[in-house]
């Protein structure tokens, strides 16, 4: 006897355990964590280029705006003037300041040298007319620096004066005398650099110390 095709097929029993599904993906990896010190040296880092960037265009960067020239306040320990008529002829007579400048060290040659005559005058006194003579001559040229200083000094100072009582005064008095003020001191200048040219071709060069004239005889001059 034939069995029923019809009959149910018989379904694939389901294993016991552990079922058919697929497994989940694993978790992602936990993010790195940053260490503390390495976000410290980078904020650090960007801190001093932000510093180092606004020097630069502060103080390096060249500026379009003219700064305003600042008095220097040199000491003149050779002439009588106080500082505020020399801030004025700084400021309003600058040809006459740079004169009396030179003027100035032309003052500290000759007194210098007049200096060193007297201490070879002091050791051979037996010789003395020679550097007398030499004393003499430098005196008079000391006197005639000093005469012209005095009478320009007052010139100045009446001009100080006139611009302190009228400003419009005073500039207009200084555009009529600046001129001659400043070529009167530059003559006596150039007559008194004729005389001490060989003192020193530089009056204003600084004259090295004990120690720089130590280093000057060592091989490894550091200057």
């Amino acid at each position: 006897m034939q069995k029923d095709s019809s009959a149910k097929t018989k379904e694939p029993q389901k294993v016991k355990g552990r079922k058919n599904t697929p497994e989940p993906p694993p978790p992602p990896p936990p993010p790195p964590r940053r260490s503390k010190k390495k976000i410290f040296l980078v904020s650090l880092l960007l801190f001093l280029l932000a510093v180092v960037g606004a020097f630069a265009i502060l103080f390096l960067l060249p500026s379009n705006e003219e700064k305003p020239a600042i008095y220097p306040a040199e000491v003149f320990e050779h002439l009588t003037m106080d500082d505020a008529l020399l801030a004025f002829t700084w400021q309003y007579l600058p040809e006459s300041y740079q004169a009396l400048r030179g003027l100035n060290a032309e003052l500290r040659l000759i007194k210098e040298e007049i200096l060193r005559i007297e201490a070879i005058a002091t050791r051979f006194p037996e010789q003395r007319r020679i550097p007398q003579t030499e004393i003499r001559e430098w005196e008079s040229l000391k006197r005639e620096v000093e005469t012209t200083i005095t009478r320009i000094q007052s010139a100045l100072q009446a001009l100080y004066v006139t611009h302190l009582v009228n400003a419009a005064k005073g500039e207009e008095a200084i555009r009529l005398e600046a001129a001659t003020l400043a070529s009167e001191l530059r003559t006596t200048h150039t007559l008194s650099r004729e005389k001490t040219l060989r003192l020193s071709a530089d009056p204003f060069e600084t004259q090295p110390g004990r120690l720089d004239r130590l280093f000057q005889w060592l091989p490894w001059n550091p200057s």
